[in-house]
């Protein structure tokens, strides 16, 4: 009778092949199992987190590319191989990679946010402006970390990518974030960034990443031939993220406007001084008048909201009355002293009795000591439907505000709506010299008149 072998294995133990026996192997003890089922639930765990954020970055990405359908494929590629979440620890999932979300990362001592990862929608928007491509070498002004990492997949293992702040905190932060997502390869530079980076110049490319009243020289003088700078600027009510390139005879074309927020810079190009908030109702309803402004009484705008407005109709008629303004409200910004900006909660808005056809929670405006001036739909039409434009008028020099607001609104329908504006907007660096409105000298553009603002050595000049 023939005997049957015993069939031999492998069998894996703690990382040892062994024989298979007939004898049970030694137990591993209690502790070692525990550790054992620990490595593999912290493993799995750590895989789960993994697929959760790469799903939410994949619809971030998506939402993104649907609401820019003409961002370029390199920069939607960057959006989603870099993990935001990463450069804002604690923030959940959901908050990290939301298009809209601004994730605060310092307050100073008053409590004003001095550092933050901005809205990866207004990072798309400026990473297409800025048209980076391989090789190319890249200043980045202020570093919350993710916009260097995205700079660096832009620019790829040949080019190079600087990332400057005034503040220490902020850059060891992101030191630390760059090495922790495997983009230790940029350069973290502590300093006034209004001075740029001269042992690294030249740049093709600078990137601004915070507010700016004014623009440096010194982003212009390290600049390679051909290149560029994308910086939030300040424009009276609002910031614009604008594209400013060199021209003749060292003034910088201006280009591409797009409506943004972000924390002030801080150093020597910071503002002296900060914009005048006013609450003009108990619900929250902000009106900010930005530096330079001819001023307003917080008391005297409160007692002209209360009382409500009278309607002055423009005799412009929209199709919907959410259609984009972007390029009548830049107009109206550059060309009235008065302007300034309205906030308004969701609520507000929706209730339309304090401002009767706002149909956005944000506005630009036009206000004056107890005066305040408000473009807004007709009063009934709902969202997406045909309107008119009308501009609401507060307290005693209110209609005066609002004729102002008209006139422009019927000079931007005459020339067609024109998006983006037309007309010859630019930076130089020069003498002083009074800003405001030049009417006597004639202009091409929409009112025929030329507008300087000043703003230290920089002059910020718009034919409109």
């Amino acid at each position: 009778m023939t005997k049957r072998k015993k069939k031999r294995g492998l069998a894996r133990l703690d990382g040892v092949e062994t024989g298979c026996s007939a004898e049970p192997p030694p137990p591993l003890g209690r502790q070692r199992t525990l550790s054992v089922v620990s490595a593999t639930v912290s493993e799995m765990s750590g895989l789960v987190d993994a697929l959760a954020a790469a799903g939410c970055r994949a619809r971030m990405v998506e939402r993104i590319r649907r609401l820019h359908p003409g961002l370029p494929g390199p920069v939607i590629a960057a959006l989603g191989r870099v993990p935001r979440h990463q450069f804002a620890p604690g923030s959940p999932l959901e908050v990290a990679y939301n298009p809209f979300e601004v994730v605060q990362l310092l307050r100073d001592e008053t409590g004003a946010t001095v550092s933050s990862v901005s809205a990866p929608s207004i990072q798309a928007i400026m990473l297409d402006q800025l048209d980076v491509r391989p090789g190319m070498r890249v200043l980045e002004v202020g570093s919350g970390g993710y916009d260097a990492a995205l700079l660096s997949e832009l620019v790829g293992p040949t080019g190079l990518v600087v990332t400057m702040d005034i503040d220490r905190r902020v850059t060891d932060r992101a030191r630390t974030c760059l090495a922790a997502t495997g983009y230790d390869q940029v350069i973290v530079l502590d300093g006034d960034a209004a001075h740029g980076a001269p042992d690294h110049a030249p740049f093709d490319r600078v990137l601004v990443t915070v507010g700016v009243y004014e623009v440096a020289g010194a982003w212009a003088d390290q600049l390679t031939v051909g290149g560029r700078i994308v910086a939030p600027l300040e424009l009276r009510a609002v910031t614009r993220s604008v594209v400013l390139t060199p021209g003749d005879g060292g003034v910088l074309q201006v280009s591409d406007p797009q409506t943004c927020g972000f924390v002030p810079m801080r150093g020597v190009l910071g503002a002296s001084g900060a914009p005048v908030r006013v609450e003009v109702d108990d619900e929250g309803s902000l009106v900010s008048a930005p530096l330079g402004h001819p001023g307003v009484d917080p008391d005297g705008l409160r007692a002209a909201v209360d009382a409500g407005p009278q309607i002055v109709d423009t005799g412009v008629h929209l199709e919907r009355i959410d259609e984009t303004l972007e390029s009548l409200d830049l107009l109206m910004d550059l060309a009235l002293p008065e302007s300034a900006f309205l906030g308004v909660t969701p609520q507000v808005r929706d209730a339309g009795e304090m401002f009767p056809g706002l149909w956005t929670a944000y506005r630009s405006v036009t206000a004056v000591g107890g005066s305040l001036a408000v473009l807004a739909g007709d009063g009934q039409a709902p969202v997406g439907q045909p309107c008119d434009l009308v501009v609401l008028a507060y307290g005693p020099h209110g209609s005066d505000l609002a004729r102002d607001q008209a006139e422009i609104v019927q000079a931007w329908d005459a020339a067609g709506r024109p998006h983006p504006l037309p007309g010859d907007l630019r930076v130089r660096w020069g003498p002083e010299a009074p800003s405001g409105s030049v009417p006597d000298e004639p202009r091409p553009g929409l009112l025929g008149r030329s507008t300087v603002l000043v703003r230290g050595a920089t002059r910020l000049e718009a034919d409109l």
